[in-house]
Formats: structure tokens, C-alpha cells, sequence
């Protein structure tokens, strides 16, 4: 029989599918069976709600937390910034933060991915200065905050971020390609030619 374990893997890979509806109709069975619902459950249904466009659905599963005596981590703030910043709804995903007594690492994030994805520059530079006023050495910030300008068309302040993250001495991490081939995983940055079957892999992949 499934545990409330099983039933949030499933609502969690509905939701990462975008299979909102699935993942509300796996959580109803899961009441339905008698299965209370954990931490975990609540987080993976938000996320769920957060890749199906529907914020207020993720705020009612939020508040819902409070019916079975579970406190919302800063994982839940977190995924309900994003829930309403993913859709565009971008003030109330900054007011969830400024509410918030500490706001976290990952709620600014999540607030300054959300004004990447629609443009939205004040809004990212208050978010980007409150990341650096966490930790100065994150390369998210200077990132998002480049990929903002530079989709504005604002060269010249993409480029100041740019070089103030040179000054600073902060290093993008490269990105990470596998491929499997005959049992073994092979692993590249981008236009890494180190590896010694390089030429092979590349032509088998």
C-alpha cells in the first residue's frame, strides 16, 4: 500500500510535469485513504501549483499547513514567491518576502528568477541588492540580474555587472553535461575538449 511518502513522490512528479490536475486528484486519494498529509506533501504541492500557473491554489495548500499543526519552512516561502512570481504576479510574490520577519536566500531568488522571466528591472534590483546584502560572493544575483539588462536591451549596465563581478572575483559555475556510454557516466563543461575519448563521446552522443 502507499505511504504518504509514495503519494508526495507522485504529486511532486506530476507537478515537475506540469500535470497540475493529476497531482490534485493524487493528493485527494491520498485523504481519501485516511493519509494525512506531512511537510513534504504541502511542499510538493506548491511547487505542483507553482508549475501549473495557479498561485492561489498554492496559497490555500499553504495556509492549509496550519490544519494539521505544520509550520511552513523557509522551503514553503520560497516555492509560493515562486508560485505567484512564475505567474507574473510579481507584487505579491515581493510583499510575501517583505512580510516575512528573515526573508530567505531562496525567496529572494526565487523572486529575482520570477522578474528575469517577465523583465522586470527595479523589482530585480531590489532583490539582486538584497542577495548581495546575504552573501556579496553569490554569482545568482549578478547573473539574473545581466540576463534582466541584457534582454532590455541595456548594454552597458549588463556589462557593469559584468565587470564588477570580474572585480570582485566571482566566478560563474560552468555548466555540466553528462553522457552515458557502455556503464560509465562522461562528463564535459561546455566546449571542454580534456576528456580523452572526447571525439568518440561526441560522436556517439
Amino acid at each position: 500500500p502507499l505511504d504518504v511518502a509514495s503519494y508526495s513522490a507522485l504529486i511532486s512528479m506530476y507537478g515537475h510535469s506540469s500535470r497540475l490536475e493529476d497531482a490534485l486528484a493524487t493528493y485527494d486519494s491520498m485523504l481519501e485513504k485516511g493519509i494525512s498529509p506531512n511537510d513534504v506533501t504541502f511542499l510538493c504541492l506548491i511547487n505542483a501549483c507553482s508549475h501549473g500557473h495557479d498561485p492561489d491554489r498554492a496559497q490555500q495548500f499553504f495556509d492549509e499547513m496550519a490544519n494539521y499543526n505544520i509550520k511552513p519552512t523557509e522551503k514553503h516561502y520560497a516555492a509560493l514567491v515562486d508560485a505567484f512570481g512564475r505567474s507574473g504576479r510579481l507584487e505579491e510574490a515581493e510583499d510575501i518576502v517583505n512580510r516575512h520577519p528573515h526573508p530567505s536566500l531562496a525567496m529572494w531568488t526565487a523572486l529575482l528568477a520570477s522578474c528575469r522571466l517577465y523583465g522586470d528591472i527595479s523589482r530585480g534590483q531590489r532583490a539582486a541588492n538584497a542577495l548581495h546584502n546575504i552573501d556579496p560572493t553569490l554569482a545568482v544575483p549578478y547573473i539574473l540580474m545581466y540576463n534582466i539588462y541584457a534582454g532590455a536591451a541595456m548594454w552597458d549596465k549588463a556589462e557593469a555587472v559584468r565587470e564588477k563581478m570580474n572585480k570582485r572575483g566571482i566566478k560563474k559555475i560552468p555548466g555540466l553535461s553528462w553522457v552515458f556510454h557502455e556503464g560509465k557516466k562522461h562528463q564535459f563543461l561546455a566546449d571542454d575538449d580534456l576528456h580523452p575519448d572526447n571525439i568518440k563521446v561526441c560522436l556517439f552522443s
